[in-house]
């Protein structure tokens, strides 16, 4: 749900704002339950069972959820891929060096903006990697760590349904400040 290649997709889409903030927010919507459900199932089930020393059986829960989100996650990727075109092209563009493109990146404060929130976003996944070997080796019940994913799964539910409502009302630059 990170790939800023598939987010990106909404712009190359529509040029309407409330169309890409709707269609981001599905997405993200199910982003957010996606990872949720994984999160919150996963301890679940391996501490309720009392697999908690068990890594074989960890391992085993994660590559299956695995394959089930891969197997769920591919035909909306392919569609997205094989219907998105691009609204505009310019061929005889002049492609820009790496070493003028790094110039431009500090002189460009939405970008650096983008960047900053970037590094603060991957708290929580620290926070949200961190958190099961927590539970395992402090708490000592993996199905604690559920309860730990409980308290940012919410937020982020919504965060994504109010993100369109509030772009509409104040701007979506002030909703991203």
């Amino acid at each position: 749900c990170s790939s800023d290649l598939y987010w990106g997709f909404a712009s190359s889409m529509t040029s309407d704002t409330n169309k890409r903030n709707t269609m981001l927010t599905v997405a993200r919507l199910f982003c957010t339950a996606g990872s949720g459900i994984v999160s919150v199932v996963i301890p679940m089930i391996t501490g309720a069972d009392g697999l908690v020393g068990n890594v074989d059986a960890l391992k085993i829960a994660y590559l299956i959820i695995a394959i089930v989100s891969v197997a769920l996650a591919i035909p909306p990727f392919f569609i997205g891929f094989k219907n998105t075109k691009e609204r505009f092209f310019e061929a005889d563009k002049k492609t820009e060096s790496l070493k003028d493109n790094v110039k431009l990146l500090f002189k460009n404060k939405p970008i650096l903006l983008m960047i900053a929130v970037g590094v603060v976003g991957s708290l929580r996944t620290i926070y949200m990697t961190t958190a099961l070997y927590y539970a395992s080796v402090n708490l000592g019940n993996t199905g604690l760590a559920s309860i730990m994913f409980l308290l940012v799964v919410p937020g982020g539910l919504i965060a994504s349904l109010l993100t369109p409502w509030c772009s509409k009302k104040w701007g979506k630059r002030n909703v991203f400040l």
